[in-house]
């Protein structure tokens, strides 16, 4: 079990980011009047769906086309995995695209309304009414689930890819729905088989739900779920049983229907157009699509989505309403801060790389070279690797010497931190790279114990 735990978290070019800071402007499309019901981002575009058939398109979330898939008929939520779109709606209709051009309408399984799918892996689940859920592998072919409640569905979300070892017991990928009453389902087989999850004193609708980053070699991904009555219910990560304790009503209590994470930032929108972050899922705050309560918009925003490549949030709603998040370009921070690595105890960082252009990263586990600064406890051999958002592995470096880059490492060393002995084994890594959120993790070579020094530099 992780006991002690070194956490910090920094931004690279935009300060606001970690605060929630986000300007919001007006980016509707002209003349669209559509309630804008669901977007969702895959494929390098965002892509919406409409209460009147209607789906929209953007590579940036400014500029949208529109078509018409099913006129008039009630599209409730857009999912994009294994190739394909996968629209859902009124009626249990079901219809899929590989290029948003032609669209398929595959073989029907109910008759209520579907109100949310997602793609997980290799499997796409829907979920409506009257507890339906169904899956399927190919978007054509689907299956009905037993749910075991008749509580409407609406929130999907899962921690895959991931999983958590603790006490000698393994945990794998979980998917989470939610929906009327405070329901709450879990399961670990892609949507086969279903289990209630226990949430502590909620009763209010949940429509949405949204999984965190992954933070840390453990996979552990943190969960938010939300709805009716400004209810908001987080779980640190995911485990067995899941346990949502941490829950609480917002000001104002306004019925979230959309929720995404990105940026180390949870945004939740709903009706009268709220708009609240929180960077850890417990502290929110309210804000607004201008720069004063005057001029947020009024319009219920309806669903919400992050794309990483853009740094971007986008938020849509009633009337056509779309919101689009910016974040005003500031200064780099260095940063620095010391921290104990146990066996089974690493010290972890993170920091987020925002704006469209890749970044010259110098970051460094010292430990032996502490020892001549007078620190008796100095980790004699720290181990450094970095992770992206999705939990795979960028780089990693035992022994800074034995980089490939060593040239530009050293004089990236030179100008920012105190020089590195030639064979000392403290590690280090000079790395470019995109917009996105990482992970530092710093352990023992040797699963020993010992004082280190987590450094990040902007070059």
């Amino acid at each position: 079990m992780i006991k002690r735990i070194v956490l910090f978290f920094i931004c690279i070019t935009v300060i606001p980011l970690c605060s929630g800071q986000f300007a919001w402007t007006d980016q509707s499309p002209a003349g669209m009047s559509d309630d804008i019901w669901s977007v969702t981002y895959g494929d390098e575009q965002f892509v919406a769906v409409t209460g009147k058939g209607r789906v929209l398109s953007s590579t940036d979330g400014s500029s949208w086309s529109v078509q018409t898939l099913s006129l008039d008929k009630w599209l409730t939520s857009v999912t994009y995995g294994g190739g394909l779109w996968v629209v859902v709606g009124e009626g249990g209709a079901i219809h899929y695209s590989a290029d948003l051009k032609t669209w398929t309408l595959a073989r029907a399984v109910t008759n209520d309304r579907l109100n949310g799918v997602a793609h997980f892996d290799r499997t796409f689940i829907a979920v409506g009414e009257s507890g339906v859920i169904a899956t399927s592998t190919d978007a054509q072919n689907w299956t009905l689930r037993n749910s075991g409640t008749t509580n409407f569905l609406r929130g999907i979300t899962s921690n895959y890819p991931a999983e958590i070892i603790s006490v000698g017991r393994r945990y794998g990928s979980r998917i989470i729905v939610t929906g009327g009453n405070g329901t709450v389902l879990s399961s670990s087989d892609f949507g086969v088989t279903w289990s209630t999850v226990e949430l502590v004193n909620v009763s209010e609708d949940l429509e949405v739900a949204a999984t965190g980053a992954v933070f840390g070699s453990e996979e552990r991904r943190p969960v938010v779920v939300a709805g009716a009555s400004g209810r908001v219910a987080f779980q640190s990560f995911y485990w067995d049983p899941i346990l949502f304790a941490d829950s609480q009503k917002l000001s104002g209590g306004p019925l979230f229907r959309g929720l995404a994470h990105g940026a180390n930032q949870w945004v939740a929108g709903g009706t009268g157009g709220a708009i609240y972050t929180s960077p850890d899922g417990k502290n929110w705050t309210q804000r607004f699509s201008g720069d004063s309560p005057s001029t947020l918009s009024t319009d219920s925003i309806l669903s919400v989505v992050y794309a990483e490549p853009l740094q971007k949030f986008v938020a849509v709603g009633g009337n056509g309403r779309v919101l689009g998040s910016s974040a005003p370009a500031t200064t780099f921070v260095n940063v620095s801060t010391r921290g104990v690595v146990v066996p089974g105890d690493p010290v972890i960082g993170g920091f987020v790389i925002s704006g469209t252009a890749q970044k010259n990263i110098l970051i460094r586990a010292v430990g032996p070279t502490l020892s001549q600064f007078g620190v008796a406890t100095a980790l004699s051999d720290p181990v450094l690797t970095v992770y992206d958002s999705r939990g795979a592995v960028v780089a990693t470096n035992t022994g800074w010497g034995t980089n490939s880059n060593l040239t530009a490492l050293t004089a990236a060393t030179l100008r920012n931190g105190f020089p590195l002995s030639a064979a000392s084994k403290d590690s280090a890594l000079y790395l470019t790279l995109p917009p996105g959120s990482y992970t530092a993790i710093i352990r023992s070579a040797s699963n020993g114990t010992g004082t280190v020094l987590f450094e990040a530099y902007s070059n």
